[in-house]
């Protein structure tokens, strides 16, 4: 991986007209994911709405002693739950997207003004408590197993029929 000083280096020996043309397309990227963020974080609010009532209405259904309806609408909270999960995943993404991009511009922004950026300061424009919360929603990307509860779940009842 390149390091951010050495990025710096290179932005350094560009030239002016070239750097206003990057700051502009890195500008114009994070104003994009800044505004797939927006989409995405109403999107989950209403999908943690939409389970919420899912919720309710298979506890109404099990409650009525209709059991067939109250599974239905189960699975359906399960699928919504899922979806929840795979656009927080994609939030993540979208934030680090977002954050790669305003760093350039500030990188970009201070080779122009000819600001000596060592490697300490470089490392600096992420504070080690923000280290820490990025690498931990890395991590929690890790995707293994997350189906293994539906398969069981799905093999029961298959099992249960026959």
């Amino acid at each position: 991986m390149t390091s951010p000083h050495m990025i710096y280096e290179q932005l350094k020996k560009t030239k002016p007209k070239q750097l206003d043309k990057l700051e502009a397309a890195h500008s114009d990227d994070k104003t994009r994911f800044s505004r797939f963020i927006v989409q995405l974080v109403d999107k989950v609010n209403d999908d943690e709405t939409e389970y919420s009532k899912i919720m309710q209405r298979s506890k109404k259904a099990a409650s009525e002693s209709n059991v067939e309806l109250a599974v239905v609408h189960a699975l359906r909270a399960k699928v919504v739950r899922h979806e929840i999960l795979a656009r927080r995943s994609s939030l993540i993404l979208m934030r680090a997207n977002e954050f790669y991009h305003s760093v350039m511009i500030r990188m970009i922004r201070n080779a122009k003004l000819g600001i000596e950026m060592s490697e300490d300061k470089l490392s600096q424009m992420l504070p080690p408590e923000l280290r820490d919360v990025l690498l931990e929603s890395v991590k929690g990307m890790n995707t293994t197993g997350m189906l293994e509860p539906a398969v069981e779940e799905i093999s029961k009842a298959g099992e249960q029929n026959d």
